[in-house]
């Protein structure tokens, strides 16, 4: 005997549409809403799948794009410029920058000198600026770190030969 039609409800739709946005699989949204198969779920329901999926995407992209022109998320900013650049056929423009090999501190604040001119000059945009500037910094405080350790490990050198000498001193 035939399963009876399915006389889908406004709260359904709603339903429907919504998990969709939310991006569901046709299966789950048929198992919420009490339907078996997605194949019904589709003959019933296909202009809210297919809005509810749009909708869903679009308003994701919206708090990108929100996200990415406030200045405070950079690396939403960088993606969003990525996919601009990938939608309009275009490849991401990439910044050479000669900064000189990075040993010490002064070579870091000469680099970073480097980036600012770059970015005064409207080579660098601020945001790329500013990571440069970030990765540099971050260098000199591994530079910094491997430089008192390197004091840290005299001192202790010198503590330890300190008692041998004085000994030695007295007994001459």
């Amino acid at each position: 005997m035939p399963r009876p039609q399915l006389h889908p409800t406004d709260e359904q739709r709603k339903m429907v549409k919504s998990l969709a946005a939310f991006g569901l699989t046709q299966y789950q949204v048929a198992g919420i809403i009490g339907i078996r198969s997605p194949k019904t779920l589709r003959k019933y329901f296909r202009a809210e799948l297919d809005l509810g999926d749009l909708e869903g995407y679009a308003k994701v992209q919206q708090t990108h794009f929100q996200m990415a022109t406030d200045g405070e998320h950079w690396p939403a900013t960088k993606a969003w410029q990525d996919s601009y650049h990938r939608r309009h056929g275009q490849s991401p423009q990439f910044v050479k920058l000669e900064l000189p090999p990075i040993k010490t501190a002064a070579d870091v604040v000469k680099a970073q000198d480097i980036v600012l001119q770059a970015v005064a000059c409207g080579k660098l945009t601020p945001s790329d600026g500013h990571r440069y500037i970030s990765m540099l910094g971050e260098r000199r405080q591994a530079i910094d770190t491997e430089e008192h350790e390197a004091r840290l490990a005299a001192l202790e050198s010198k503590a330890e030969l300190g008692p041998q000498l004085v000994t030695r001193r007295r007994s001459s």
